[in-house]
């Protein structure tokens, strides 16, 4: 298994393009409840968030999200334990990216989660 790479673009970067920019993320805006899942799978659930650069086929994770959420990821804890994810790409430090999932999901897509914890 490889190391987990930021992308250039990555949404956990502050300096990458937001929502509504060219080359920014598009957020479910019309369904905010559909976004709230989204999150809380990657968060409480049993999925890490995958890199906006990979595919079904070759999926990899985010190595913002790995950073940023890390083990307050369950998906993340479980990832470690079956060797899918890197333990040492959890909680790595990367400058320039967002403090928490919640700043990122705020500054980047322009979305209020308040009920994020990470």
């Amino acid at each position: 298994m490889s190391a987990a790479v930021l992308c250039k673009n990555c949404p956990f970067r502050k300096s990458s393009p937001k929502a509504g920019e060219i080359g920014g993320s598009v957020p479910v805006r019309d369904d905010a409840e559909a976004m709230r899942a989204v999150v809380r799978d990657c968060t409480d659930g049993m999925k890490v968030m995958q890199c906006h650069k990979s595919s079904d086929r070759s999926p990899r994770p985010c190595a913002g999200f790995l950073s940023v959420v890390g083990y307050d990821s369950v998906g993340v804890r479980l990832a470690v334990m079956i060797g899918a994810v890197r333990k040492s790409d959890v909680g790595r430090k990367i400058r320039g990216l967002y403090g928490s999932l919640r700043e990122m999901l705020l500054k980047a897509d322009h979305l209020d989660m308040p009920e994020v914890r990470s």
